[in-house]
């Protein structure tokens, strides 16, 4: 198969060995893996004195299985992370007359809701904290334990509930309902979340106006679908721009673009896939030129996800690393002259930072976590066409272009759907001037989907657009950190500043409802 299906983010867990020829291709998306997360969060503790989330109350909301369809009766439990401590203490009696206290929704993204509570500080602490909010998580629809079907619900048939629509339509559903048991009908609602939690955030104030009454959407690549003329190579552009401005020659990423030129000229040599299996002690080793764009697409997620998740402190987002992992590679990379020690210094900083590889590299690290993979993969093959390409002159990588006939043809074979190319774009719009109002789009300059992004700000209608010099995926909604640039210090400053505005405006005009 082409690389392009090869590279795509995210891989589907193997079920069924049917399917394994499949599996070994990731559907592309500007979305991380979150593969493993409770062995990283247990195992891994980079840092001591972080600060935790404020505690939550898990509710289980009684969800409708179908909400677009008047024959279909069913319901299932959706898993609700609630932390009132603040807006209970000193919101109460504001309540029943002029409410300027907000209830802070976080759209959940594609994964378990704790890893995104654990990693959103900044609201679960910060904005709970000092807008007196009301603070709700609610998990998407087919993720973590919100399964509609239990351990059935990852089959084609029982796939077909599974979409962002019926996932804004459950959260317009439990908003209402909160706010009635805490007699809060007429508080401000704002949604908010990263990446394309991000896109629902904005998608729920776009759709349900009537509910949400603005939104902090963070790192949210709304320009990243097809349709909206952005160009497709947007985030291996970005991606290299980060390593590439670690020097005023660029010298990072030229290196790393030669390292993968020289890897294909490898795989091409007789005994080449086993040099490479050696070389970088693979636990699987190559035996096909399949086997060999697999491994490729996994080294050049390394790099991506490395650049994604390029904090200036210790983390464990995504793979546990070190402050500021870009920098420290293309420190390595710079002393080195070999093709292989290139790639090698990215994979140990990346994949294997605290030596959690042990004894050989997996190339498998995407598959761990079938709880998000099988439905990502799902929701790609419908509503979601990324149309990643890399042409290997503008980015550090090589040429591959987007093929939409294998990616449906793939589709078609796997879960027997038709993606729908410009589905985002005909039900969203798809342009940079948001048809909304009240929204904040904050984006970091190292997060390579930044360009696939909402950066125009339009005051007229309350659009504000922060691009953030220094800050990666979504590093605004983590909590804050002494390591912290003084640009992430000021956008979460402006973000609150907005938020409290807003919501002193909101408040008095639903009092006079």
């Amino acid at each position: 198969m082409k690389r392009y299906f090869i590279i795509i983010l995210f891989i589907i867990y193997l079920i069924v060995v049917v399917k394994s020829t499949f599996l070994k291709n990731r559907f592309n998306s500007p979305y991380p893996y979150y593969s493993n997360i409770k062995n990283r969060i247990n195992k891994v503790k980079l840092n001591l004195s972080d600060p935790v989330p404020t505690p939550y109350t898990l509710l289980w909301f009684n969800q409708t299985l179908d909400h677009f369809n008047f024959e279909t009766s069913g319901y299932f439990n959706q898993r609700v992370l609630i932390i009132d401590q603040y807006f209970n203490e000193k919101s109460k009696n504001e309540i029943d007359q002029i409410c300027t206290k907000p209830l802070i929704f976080f759209c959940g993204n594609e994964g378990d809701v704790t890893f995104f509570y654990e990693n959103s500080l900044f609201i679960t602490n910060t904005l709970a904290q000092e807008m007196n909010a009301l603070v709700i998580f609610a998990e998407h629809r087919y993720y973590g334990e919100s399964l509609p079907f239990g351990n059935q619900s990852y089959t084609n048939e029982n796939f077909q509930y599974l979409s962002s629509e019926q996932a804004l339509a459950d959260y317009s559903k439990i908003i209402p309902s909160i706010l009635k048991q805490y007699n809060a009908l007429n508080c401000p609602v704002f949604t908010t979340s990263g990446s394309y939690g991000g896109d629902l955030a904005a998608w729920m104030r776009l759709k349900y106006p009537f509910i949400v009454d603005g939104a902090l959407a963070s790192s949210a690549p709304l320009l990243s679908y097809m349709g909206t003329g952005v160009p497709y190579d947007v985030f291996p552009v970005g991606v290299t721009n980060d390593f590439k401005e670690t020097s005023q020659d660029g010298s990072c990423a030229i290196k790393i673009r030669n390292a993968f030129n020289d890897l294909e000229t490898i795989a091409k040599a007789d005994n080449g896939f086993n040099e490479i299996s050696t070389s970088f002690k693979l636990c699987t080793p190559i035996n096909s030129n399949d086997d060999f764009q697999s491994f490729l697409g996994w080294v050049e997620s390394g790099f991506s996800y490395m650049s994604m998740a390029d904090y200036p402190y210790p983390a464990s987002f995504l793979e546990p690393m070190m402050g500021n992992p870009v920098n420290e590679t293309c420190n390595l990379i710079n002393q080195l002259d070999n093709s292989i020690d290139i790639i090698m210094s990215g994979l140990q900083i990346y994949y294997n930072y605290t030596g959690q590889m042990m004894q050989c590299f997996n190339t498998n690290i995407f598959i761990e976590d079938q709880g998000m993979l099988i439905p990502w993969s799902y929701q790609s093959c419908t509503e979601f066409v990324f149309p990643f390409t890399t042409t290997g002159i503008k980015d550090m990588f090589y040429y591959s272009p987007f093929n939409l006939t294998e990616y449906i043809e793939n589709c078609q074979e796997e879960y027997n759907v038709t993606p729908d190319p410009n589905w985002v774009t005909s039900v969203y719009g798809g342009t940079p001037n948001f048809p909304s109002s009240n929204i904040i789009f904050s984006n970091g300059v190292l997060d390579g989907w930044h360009g696939a992004g909402i950066n125009v700000t339009d005051y007229s209608k309350n659009i504000i657009a922060i691009l953030i010099p220094g800050a990666a995926h979504h590093l605004d909604l983590r909590g804050s950190n002494p390591l912290d640039p003084q640009s992430i210090t000021d956008a979460r400053l402006l973000e609150l500043k907005y938020l409290t505005e807003w919501s002193e405006e909101i408040g008095k005009i639903k009092s006079l409802k």
